[in-house]
């Protein structure tokens, strides 16, 4: 994932591995500092975002081994937080333009989270099967989460369920976007369908 950690207009990049080692990148493509993962080796989501209130982005890395590892613009562990399995999402999105940005998590173990700035739980979520894809809206901060089992959930940013459907086939991937001036999400799934759903 891309984003200005320093403040001078250019984003460096925040790169994850299958390997204990994960970077960030400097616009040149030189490696500004390397983090050693405190658990184990494997990112599957990497998002950035001020969510301390500090004015600076931190760096949020989603593993296999269940944690959410975030690091500050300088490489150091600030907090982590266990799902439970391996995380299938990871989105830093502001709810208020007077709040630190929200983290929302998605992970196999049937479960999405909302985290504050300090890696406290504000809600959870269980959608009965494993989570494997999660997209949250900028606009709004709707959260769409679709699961093994082919069911797809629309959730408010308060993490109540407002909308659910079968889809008969498992969602590969959750796209937000924009319809007719609408919020809507955009899935793509085994079956060969493309669907789009608004959220208003």
């Amino acid at each position: 994932t891309a984003a200005d950690l320093d403040g001078d207009g250019k984003e460096e990049l925040a790169l994850g591995t299958a390997y204990y080692w994960w970077h960030l990148i400097n616009p040149d493509g030189s490696r500004r500092w390397q983090y050693s993962t405190l658990g184990g080796p494997g990112v599957t989501a990497v998002a950035a975002g001020d969510i301390t209130g500090n004015g600076v982005p931190e760096v949020l890395f989603g593993g296999e081994d269940s944690f959410v590892q975030t690091v500050d613009a300088g490489g150091k562990s600030v907090w982590m937080f266990n799902t439970g399995d391996e995380i299938t999402g990871l989105a830093v999105v502001r709810l208020e333009e007077a709040e630190p940005s929200r983290v929302f998590v998605s992970s196999l173990s049937f479960n999405v989270y909302s985290l504050d700035g300090q890696g406290k739980l504000v809600w959870r979520r269980d959608l009965g099967s494993p989570v494997r894809s999660m997209a949250v809206h900028e606009q709004g901060g709707h959260l769409a989460a679709a699961c093994d089992n082919g069911v797809f959930y629309m959730l408010n940013p308060r993490g109540e369920v407002v909308g659910m459907f079968d889809n008969a086939g498992r969602i590969r991937d959750i796209v937000p976007t924009r319809l007719n001036g609408k919020t809507a999400f955009i899935t793509a799934s085994d079956n060969g369908y493309l669907r789009a759903m608004l959220v208003e």
